[in-house]
């Protein structure tokens, strides 16, 4: 004989979880997910990660979720469908064939008022030699003695990228600022950060005044006079190719995105947004993309003025641009010759994936 199912007490669940807020996005979604599993699952036959990740969003918010998708990636037999609720990064597991959605586990035997065990970040790695990490410490700190400050958050992935570039967190630590933590939460700068009105990460100020170059070692050695960058191996490597184009590449893709700017495109994106990472990649990153991308959560204005409602957007003379995000097919639609490349990375071919603004 079948057991009669329990129902849940949603209000006691709420009050319960009232005391550990850590734990709210992540059972919330967790109940959803029990609940679609009931149903049926999302059914139909294999779909792609992109179609995976918008039905997970799609349910999730048609429940009241209010949840943004941040990435999609292939896990074995599984898509990893990352979800953001209430400011907590959210992993939820679907598998190939689009049948079944498994949320991460939650261990039932934690007590309600233990905080959830947090884990060591994992230390930066670098190529650079001891002697190369002391030469950027010193010009770290020439720099902040030239009043440059970067504005960082722990959970940005930009953030990560100028870390690397400098050898790691001790290394740009003279001149690094971090506004939030891995888990966005207010660290002991968030105040002077609030004060200097910073509202996108990474941000760099060269006295007072932002700074939009390149946030690499030469870029900022070029903007300060006063400081000379350090003779060390791998520094451009590092700052500005991304994993699977070789340099010969990036020079290409730098040629490339100049003509995507002649040609008036524009990709308006924002830093938090793994569909953004995916198509600025693909397009070399951002120090190869700056002819074209816009951080939207920096050029707020910019941006509400263009009516962007989504990220990341593209548009060309002002017009959205609905084909799709890879490089010969932004070159098809302006003319511009699409570089041959020697590498390559995992491009994201849909222009209907992105996050909401």
């Amino acid at each position: 004989m079948t057991k009669k199912k329990k129902s849940v007490n949603y209000k006691k669940v709420m009050k319960t979880l009232s005391k550990n807020y850590w734990a709210i996005s992540t059972v919330v979604l967790a109940i959803l997910l029990i609940a679609v599993l009931a149903t049926g699952g999302l059914g139909g036959t294999k779909v792609s990660a992109d179609e995976a990740g918008q039905k997970v969003l799609e349910f999730a918010n048609n429940q009241g979720a209010n949840a943004e998708l941040v990435e999609v990636n292939k896990d074995g037999s599984f898509y990893e469908v990352i979800l953001t609720i209430q400011g907590q990064e959210v992993p939820v597991y679907v598998t190939k064939d689009g049948e079944n959605l498994v949320p991460q586990l939650i261990p039932l035997s934690t007590d309600e008022t233990q905080a959830p065990t947090q884990q060591a970040p994992t230390p930066t790695q670098t190529t650079y030699s001891k002697e190369d990490l002391v030469k950027i410490k010193d010009f770290s700190q020439c720099l902040a003695d030239n009043g440059v400050k970067a504005y960082g958050a722990g959970w940005c992935g930009y953030c990560k990228k100028l870390k690397e570039a400098f050898g790691g967190a001790e290394q740009i630590e003279p001149f690094y600022l971090e506004c939030q933590n891995a888990d966005r939460t207010n660290t002991e700068y968030a105040e002077l950060c609030q004060q200097e009105q910073i509202s996108g990460f990474p941000t760099i100020k060269i006295n007072g005044e932002l700074y939009n170059g390149a946030r690499t070692i030469d870029g900022l050695a070029a903007a300060v006079d006063e400081c000379e960058a350090p003779e060390v191996e791998g520094i451009e490597t590092q700052a500005t190719q991304v994993s699977g184009y070789t340099e010969e590449d990036f020079v290409k893709l730098k040629e490339f995105n100049n003509c995507l700017g002649e040609k008036d495109v524009k990709v308006y994106g924002a830093n938090w947004c793994g569909w953004t990472k995916k198509w600025v990649d693909t397009l070399g990153g951002v120090d190869a993309a700056s002819a074209v991308y816009v951080e939207c959560t920096e050029e707020t204005e910019l941006c509400s003025s263009e009516e962007i409602q989504g990220y990341p957007t593209t548009k060309i003379n002002g017009e959205t641009y609905s084909g799709d995000r890879t490089i010969s097919a932004i070159a098809q639609a302006t003319g511009c010759t699409a570089p041959s490349l020697e590498g390559s990375v995992a491009t994201t071919d849909s222009a209907t994936a992105g996050c909401g603004a």
